[in-house]
């Protein structure tokens, strides 16, 4: 299936879900880490990431709100949607049911922010093919500033990674 039959809609809820993973995520890798900075670091990134959903619900309810069947059922694809949400669950954060599974998998604080920077990364490649293949202009201005923001998280965690480096040494 071509990146290009992706429909937006479906696209936006699935970015939803994968905010909401990532709030869930940071909120329960919080309660891993005892280090004041990482934590800190956490809080602010699972705020952010509520944000991030927030964003795209809004732009999602609007799309609906602008069709005038006021349903998404007209652009609906069982198939596209179930391939976009393996897509997206596979390479970006773990579904709410198995955050948990992930997080106590974790061995130490190097563990949790190496996933956290993994997870961040791959949103950026997700987002990036959804940004470049959106026709709606809200929904490629939210893929594109999104992108811009999860960047910022890699570059956060990276340096926090490195701080904790050169603490160890």
């Amino acid at each position: 299936m071509e990146l290009d039959q992706i429909n937006e809609l479906e696209a936006l809820r699935i970015a939803v879900e994968i905010e909401e993973n990532g709030y869930e995520f940071y909120t329960k890798a919080i309660e891993m880490v005892s280090d004041i900075e990482v934590k800190a670091l956490f809080q602010r990134l699972a705020r952010e990431e509520k944000a991030h959903a927030a964003r795209f619900q809004a732009i999602y309810d609007k799309y609906l709100a602008d069709n005038p069947a006021g349903s998404d059922e007209y652009i609906y694809d069982p198939e596209v949607s179930s391939y976009l949400k393996a897509i997206s669950m596979s390479a970006v954060f773990p579904p709410v049911g198995e955050i948990d599974d992930v997080v106590e998998q974790v061995a130490d604080i190097y563990d949790v922010l190496d996933l956290a920077l993994q997870v961040e990364k791959d949103s950026i490649l997700y987002y990036s093919e959804l940004a470049a293949h959106a026709k709606n202009p809200a929904a490629k201005s939210a893929f594109s500033a999104l992108i811009s923001e999860e960047r910022k998280h890699v570059i956060d965690i990276q340096r926090l990674l490195d701080l904790l480096d050169t603490d160890s040494i």
